[in-house]
């Protein structure tokens, strides 16, 4: 399968992200959606208007809906994905169809476009950052949530696990999205370069997750890396990464696992309009 037919089958089943997601805590005790839903609310009021970028099934609209954002949009090119949204959220959220590269909006549209754990499944990219600089009115912000390189003894056995057993397979490692995200700053000269220059902050977070060897596997096994492998090779990878794991438990079971993410905030430049990428 090309990477588009992974994440076009992936999203079949809805609600894949916000299932994991909720469950990855930061040291404040909150989760990623709601640390982009704090930031969000210090830097807007209530009558902003918003878009969420591939807003999945919606889980992070509610939550600004019951924090008093009533001006909301979400897009995702997935159907499965939005008919849950229409089933979770209010119809006074609009809902469209749509790819990342081409959305159905006028210019300067929005006060603020958000995006949970997507932006760097996008590629190419600029085209999409050049498509979010225009439906931004001046002034107005990306704040979105990726992540990032960190090291992790228990994330790291998985890693190396998922490398031999994808190479047993046949299977290259899957590629998916750009990587300029992931290194500061070539993603500074990036949104720059799109017309999102204009004060850029890349604030680096930890999240972790604590549970058995059963519920670490089970988060996962939620990934795109798993879901693409056949039967027998997600059954083996789970076998190799379980007794890894174990080896590392202190009671042969309970594990704490860490993950990086980058909160991007960026600000439509002032009297600029994006040029093509």
């Amino acid at each position: 399968m090309s990477p588009t037919e992974i994440l076009d089958r992936y999203h079949q089943c809805s609600g894949r992200t916000s299932d994991v997601f909720p469950f990855w805590l930061h040291a404040s005790g909150q989760c990623s959606y709601e640390m982009l839903v704090n930031r969000t609310s210090e830097a807007h009021t209530g009558d902003a208007r918003i878009l969420d970028l591939a807003c999945g099934d919606g889980y992070f609209l509610n939550l600004l809906w019951e924090k008093g954002f009533h001006h909301l949009t979400g897009s995702d090119r997935s159907g499965a994905e939005l008919e849950a949204a229409r089933e979770r959220l209010t119809s006074a959220v609009r809902l469209d169809r749509a790819d990342a590269h081409r959305q159905p909006y006028d210019d300067r549209s929005f006060d603020l476009v958000t995006c949970h754990m997507a932006l760097m499944l996008m590629k190419p990219l600029a085209p999409v950052l050049t498509e979010i600089a225009r439906i931004l009115k001046s002034g107005g912000r990306l704040i979105a949530l990726v992540p990032r390189p960190l090291l992790d003894p228990v994330m790291d056995c998985y890693r190396e696990a998922l490398q031999t057993v994808c190479a047993e397979t046949g299977l290259k490692p899957l590629q998916l999205g750009d990587p300029q995200l992931s290194r500061r700053n070539a993603a500074t000269r990036l949104l720059e370069a799109c017309g999102l220059g204009g004060e850029v902050r890349l604030e680096d977070l930890v999240v972790q997750r604590s549970g058995s060897v059963e519920a670490l596997w089970n988060a996962m096994a939620a990934s795109y890396d798993v879901f693409r492998l056949p039967t027998t090779a997600r059954t083996r990878l789970r076998q190799r990464v379980s007794a890894k794991w174990r080896t590392l438990s202190s009671d042969g079971d309970s594990l704490t696992c860490r993950m990086g993410l980058r909160l991007i905030t960026a600000v439509r430049m002032e009297g600029r309009d994006p040029s093509p990428q």
